[in-house]
């Protein structure tokens, strides 16, 4: 039971850092409760039954971190409203524009190819 604890703590530190949603990781908790109750229920029973148990608690807790993975955020170059832009930079492969940040200070370029589709 002590391994359990510890395999829940480390797979809840896992999906907060992976930033799972949400029903992830209620729907791990509700995994783990089945799995202490099934492994104390079955206490007397066999190696098979036990390792049947642990191997459907792998599999659920695989399944439930592909489902509900993290979310993918698009966060803007700069913050501010009032936007600068740079020159128009030409080279081989087009031309490049960006933007400063708020201060002047940089010159921000992004959503550059780096390499051609195959």
């Amino acid at each position: 039971m002590i391994f359990l604890i510890l395999l829940a703590l480390i797979w809840f530190v896992f999906m907060e850092l992976n930033q799972n949603y949400w029903p992830g990781r209620v729907i791990s908790l509700l995994l783990f409760i089945l799995a202490g109750i099934l492994l104390t229920k079955m206490n007397q029973s066999g190696f098979l039954i036990k390792l049947l148990i642990w191997l459907g608690l792998f599999a659920s807790l695989a399944v439930t971190a592909v489902l509900t993975p993290a979310p993918l955020r698009n966060y803007p170059a700069v913050s501010h409203k009032n936007l600068e832009y740079t020159d128009i930079i030409h080279v081989e492969q087009g031309d490049l524009q960006g933007v400063y940040t708020r201060d002047g200070a940089v010159e921000i370029y992004t959503g550059i190819p780096y390499a051609k589709p195959p």
